[in-house]
């Protein structure tokens, strides 16, 4: 499977070049091209969590992995299948709260981690621009392939953040802070993996990114496989709220032939003064748009409405799936309930996965960044240049 940029005539990439260059010089995302087959993993013997994303790995991108490079990349993104419970009629629930930060996207985060280890050999810095709790996933994910990391902010700062996770803590991240707020940093990451203006030698590793989506893509995959062994019927995904990410990410798994019913998405308003991940928003839904440029989703995705009292009751069930503090994974819960009172109870099982475990409350409050500039890759290179990171700087930036 390569990745382009959807424009005619455009060059298609592998995985590692499309890392690489993590978007397109004139706009957009890199996204999927080419129809990869996963019957053969479908109608395969039955194989461990980790077993199967390796073979996921091989039959996407086998002009890059073979089976002992898929199996190593495995092992390094997804080690330890996620504990399965049944968490009600019709509901099997998978933690994805187990890794190292709490995170669902401990997962994602470790393959990309991996991917960019074969796109940079050795100490390097990566960039992202995204929300606190990802920004923790991906910093620990990078930390043992010996991987700084400078993190795009507004300039008031970033929650959910821990102690000692910033380099003047002692740990991995340089926190810099943009004029413009999450709009600018979106826009100087972008500017970055361009080349324009400064020249900047460093990779990104951002929202919507190529790597991010096949990881996020192979581990719907393992789930799939995981939940379906020993049902007959129909499988539906819930999916967290609103994350055009994660539903791409599962409807290109079904283009492959992954034989998924459907997606559980919950549909509610957020209440007044609460707003989406701007970062996420605006990324993910240019993901997403790249996959319906080409496939019809209404038959697939089942935006299933929930209000506040849903919510409560999910909060009051003692079986309930998640806890206070965890939004995805309450809204998943009670969208699920709702699909199977409405018809789909009886004859189909929805995997409702647990997204994240509650914000440590330590988190709660912004910190402060190292330094505010301007968004520009003249600026970001001046602060780089000026202030050494721990982690080898590339030479272009030490120069």
């Amino acid at each position: 499977m390569l990745f382009s940029d959807g424009t005619r005539g455009s060059k298609a990439f592998s995985l590692i070049e499309a890392t690489a260059s993590a978007y397109p010089r004139g706009g957009g995302v890199y996204a999927p091209e080419g129809e990869p087959d996963l019957r053969e993993l479908v109608l395969g013997p039955e194989l461990s969590f980790s077993e199967t994303a390796a073979r996921a790995v091989s039959i996407l991108f086998p002009e890059i992995f073979d089976g002992d490079s898929a199996r190593a990349v495995a092992m390094e993104a997804f080690p330890d299948a996620p504990p399965l419970t049944s968490i009600g009629a019709d509901l099997l629930g998978f933690d994805l709260s187990t890794g190292p930060t709490g995170n669902a996207s401990d997962y994602t985060n470790r393959f990309i981690a991996s991917i960019s280890s074969r796109v940079a050999p050795g100490s390097h810095i990566c960039l992202a621009a995204m929300g606190g709790r990802e920004l923790r996933s991906l910093a620990s994910a990078l930390l043992p392939y010996g991987s700084g990391l400078v993190a795009l902010c507004p300039e008031e700062g970033l929650a959910g953040i821990p102690q000692g996770m910033l380099e003047r803590e002692g740990g991995s991240v340089r926190l810099v802070g943009l004029r413009g707020g999450t709009s600018a940093a979106w826009d100087l990451e972008r500017m970055v993996a361009a080349g324009r203006g400064a020249g900047l030698d460093i990779l990104p590793l951002g929202i919507g990114t190529p790597a991010r989506l096949a990881g996020r893509s192979i581990l719907s995959i393992a789930l799939f496989m995981a939940a379906r062994r020993g049902m007959v019927g129909d499988l539906y995904i819930a999916v967290p709220q609103e994350d055009p990410s994660a539903i791409a990410a599962a409807l290109w798994a079904w283009s492959w032939g992954l034989p998924f019913t459907g997606l559980i998405v919950p549909d509610w308003k957020l209440p007044e003064g609460e707003l989406p991940d701007e970062y996420s928003e605006r990324a993910e839904s240019e993901i997403l748009g790249r996959f319906k440029t080409g496939h019809p989703i209404s038959s697939l995705v089942h935006r299933v409405p929930i209000g506040r009292e849903d919510l409560f009751e999910t909060l009051a069930d003692p079986s309930r799936w998640c806890d206070h503090g965890d939004e995805h994974s309450i809204a998943a819960f009670a969208a699920s309930h709702r699909a199977l009172e409405g018809g789909l109870g009886g004859h189909a099982r929805i995997v409702v996965p647990r997204f994240s475990r509650p914000a440590d409350p330590e988190t709660a409050l912004p910190k402060a960044p190292d330094i505010v500039i301007d968004a520009d890759p003249a600026s970001l290179a001046r602060v780089l240049a000026a202030h050494p990171s721990r982690f080898p700087l590339p030479p272009r930036i030490r120069a």
